[in-house]
């Protein structure tokens, strides 16, 4: 027995490393056939989602629609990434349009372009910053695709003029709405305001003005000699004039323009499209879009100018924004900027509240938004002694009821009355939070936090108002709020730090 385990030990000593490499084959061989089976399956469930798209690539989207609103996100992906095929170049774009939107919508699902329609120096957005990451890169590419296939896509172009943007991709975005704007078949005049917004972002000014000079130069010999040009190349023209500040070669071009396709004054003081078929009114339309530019890339220019020098007031800007609002009474951005100028600069208040409430009688033509915006900077101007302010509030809200900034300037209002209703504050509160921008949030925790501790509901206060610290607001009040919530629950030590944190400033009630 001794000597056969001697010579058993023998044998492994010089056969182990045999052993040990079998052993690897097989455990190699069993990871493959293993891995080669779960390839199969998935094969198998991707064949089953293959099969399901049947018919026109509409029909084929739609299934796709359904099996994502029924709740089996990955299998819709599945089936979008088959519909949304990529190729090397947008200028050959491959796949369906929609298809390629709703990918990129999926792999950025937190990216809202809201901020290219910011006024400058008024407005958010200077900080929103996406990576150039993979999945950055991806989503672009798929939105290139789905702008080339869907020229009349409106939120494609936003997007990815959007996503170019917040990549500090400048140039890349200015391109992408020229284009849009200037399209021979699908021209989106309604992004005349975020170009000019974009404008005044920091980029290669060099390069930008290389390009604008080219268009300018080669488009100009037929403006010059006032050939009847194309109108896409027109507006391309128009556009380089603007972005170069060559204001005055703007206005004659579209002094001729305007010659062949007239606008003509309604009975309210606005403008209107001459009458006309399906394509002269699409022209006119463009021609009206192009007056609107100018005028508004003269007030953006100027505001600008008024903001490094404070000197020079705001006269000449409110004079170009009214050309503006005449032509386009809903355009957001120039209510906001008109808004911002009456409060900064009390001398040109009245004027302001005298246009704005032109603009408020013009209720056929606005939408429901544009009525809310109105409403609300009718608000920001009324005298609080007046009582008008909770009007216009109150109808900014029943127009928009999404308008959280209204809602919060009503909250802040009823807050200073005799007897605050503050169930109804609390409501208002906790519907701001349901759908505010980020930058919101903190006030609206505040407002909620107070009308929480003024009900008694210390525990529910004390969890709003910790939520609203964090952000830019009233820190003092939020800290006295803190301090009589943490009181009233006993808790003495914690109230008395909070008290120590606030400087006393304002009340709160």
């Amino acid at each position: 027995m001794p000597r056969l385990k001697r010579q058993l030990r023998q044998h492994w000593e010089r056969k182990k490393y045999v052993y040990f490499r079998v052993i690897i084959i097989v455990v190699a061989l069993v990871a493959v056939i293993w891995g080669a089976t779960v390839m199969v399956e998935q094969e198998g469930e991707h064949k089953d989602v293959v099969k399901a798209l049947s018919g026109t690539p509409e029909e084929k989207y739609q299934q796709a629609l359904d099996v994502a609103h029924g709740g089996d996100l990955e299998q819709a992906r599945v089936m979008m990434l088959r519909l949304a095929r990529l190729s090397d170049s947008a200028d050959e774009p491959l796949g369906y349009g929609k298809a390629h939107l709703w990918v990129a919508k999926d792999i950025l699902p937190q990216f809202k372009p809201d901020f290219l329609w910011a006024f400058p120096g008024i407005g958010g957005g200077d900080n929103v910053r996406l990576g150039k990451d993979d999945k950055v890169n991806m989503a672009q590419r798929h939105l290139e695709h789905a702008v080339a296939l869907l020229p009349d896509s409106e939120e494609a172009v936003v997007l990815l003029a959007g996503a170019m943007l917040a990549q500090g991709r400048r140039n890349q975005s200015l391109d992408v709405l020229m284009h849009a704007i200037g399209h021979p078949v699908s021209p989106h005049p309604g992004l005349h305001a975020p170009l000019a917004h974009v404008l005044t972002k920091q980029g290669d000014d060099l390069a930008l003005k290389e390009r604008a000079w080219h268009l300018f130069s080669s488009l100009g010999q037929d403006a010059g000699l006032g050939r009847r040009s194309d109108l896409a190349e027109r507006v391309q023209y128009v556009l380089s004039a603007l972005i170069l500040k060559k204001y005055e070669n703007a206005d004659i071009a579209i002094r001729r323009l305007e010659a062949r396709f007239p606008l003509r004054k309604m009975a309210d003081g606005g403008l209107r499209m001459a009458d006309g078929g399906e394509s002269g009114v699409s022209e006119a339309g463009q021609v009206m879009a192009l007056r609107m530019a100018y005028h508004y890339h003269r007030a953006v220019s100027l505001f600008a100018e008024v903001r490094s020098d404070p000197s020079m007031g705001y006269q000449k800007v409110v004079d170009e924004l009214e050309q503006v609002l005449l032509i386009q009474p809903e355009l957001g951005p120039a209510i906001d900027a008109m808004s911002f100028i009456a409060i900064q600069e009390p001398g040109q208040q009245q004027r302001v509240q005298r246009i704005l409430q032109q603009l408020s009688s013009k209720q056929a033509v606005l939408s429901h938004q544009a009525k809310s915006k109105i409403a609300l900077a009718l608000a920001r101007l009324a005298p609080e002694s007046a009582g008008s302010g909770r009007v216009h509030l109150e109808a900014a809200i029943a127009e928009d009821p999404d308008n959280a900034e209204a809602m919060l300037q009503l909250i802040e209002l009823l807050v200073r009355e005799n007897e605050p209703d503050y169930q109804y504050i609390g409501k208002l509160a906790e519907k701001v939070l349901r759908g505010c921008q980020p930058s919101q949030r903190a006030q609206a925790n505040l407002m909620l936090g107070l009308s929480q501790a003024r009900l008694k509901r210390w525990t529910d206060a004390i969890v709003s108002l910790e939520k609203a610290l964090p952000g830019q607001v009233d820190k003092n009040r939020v800290h006295r709020l803190l301090a009589e919530a943490y009181g009233a629950l006993g808790k003495t030590g914690i109230a008395a730090e909070h008290m120590k944190l606030s400087q006393g400033a304002g009340s709160a009630r």
